[in-house]
């Protein structure tokens, strides 16, 4: 099967236009607080006491309040990067005032982890940026499916996803008692279809929000990396959703 989405010789314009220029956002919190579940997880895998990474999440947090994104140049334009790297500045910050007197390199030795263990969080890291990656396409599709009447895509996939071994007649008889509504099962494949285009082109719409200039090879490469291409190649290559 092939996984590759197809980028053309131009840019995609959707990409073009869903571009977040994230180092110039106007409100850089609301940006953040899309990734905080994968911000506390990473604070606590690297720091060792409970309170403090719970006190060093909270001054994070208050200075995103004041802060802008301007004269950021992360490694390759992606806001995960930056985010990293910002979280584990903080945990340097919160180690030089509680212990002045030492040495910066000392001072973060003392609240993180070891070397085989930070290897672990930044796997860590990544699986929870990823989750929180689907998490977002998959409120993008429910909200899709409450403005657009007679549709039932996120419905049939979250079925799907929680009845991996039933077939189509049965996943459409029990897509009726939580709809409320007839269908057949032709129309349950065909709204199973459509449901993986639009998570597929949420999913891929996500990723590119997190580049600061989402080229279609660049939104490709962050889809492998983050392990996310199988939610996006086989689909997306039938056409976009509407």
């Amino acid at each position: 099967m092939n996984t590759a989405v197809p980028a053309g010789d131009t840019p995609n314009p959707r990409l073009a236009e869903i571009s977040t220029r994230w180092n110039i956002v106007g409100d850089p919190l609301q940006f953040v607080l899309r990734y905080a579940p994968a911000i506390q997880k990473y604070l606590t895998a690297i720091v060792r006491n409970a309170h403090d990474a719970d006190e060093i999440a909270q001054d994070f947090l208050l200075k995103m309040m004041d802060r802008r994104f301007e004269h950021v140049r992360p490694d390759r334009g992606r806001f995960r990067f930056y985010l990293k790297q910002a979280v584990r500045n903080a945990v340097r910050e919160h180690a030089r005032r509680r212990r002045p007197a030492l040495l910066s390199n000392e001072a973060l030795a003392e609240y993180t982890t070891d070397e085989t263990a930070d290897s672990l969080t930044e796997q860590q890291w990544v699986e929870d940026w990823r989750r929180c990656i689907l998490d977002r396409a998959w409120s993008a599709l429910e909200s899709h499916q409450r403005r657009h009447e007679g549709n039932l895509c996120h419905t049939v996939l979250r079925l799907t996803a929680e009845h991996p071994e039933s077939d189509s007649a049965t996943l459409a008889e029990l897509t009726v008692r939580h709809s409320n509504r007839p269908l057949s099962v032709e129309a349950f494949r065909q709204q199973v279809s459509r449901g993986r285009r639009l998570l597929a082109t949420f999913v891929r719409d996500e990723v590119a929000a997190t580049l600061e200039r989402p080229r279609p090879d660049e939104v490709n490469e962050e889809l492998l990396n983050l392990g996310l291409m199988e939610y996006v190649g086989p689909y997306l290559g039938q056409g976009h959703a509407e």
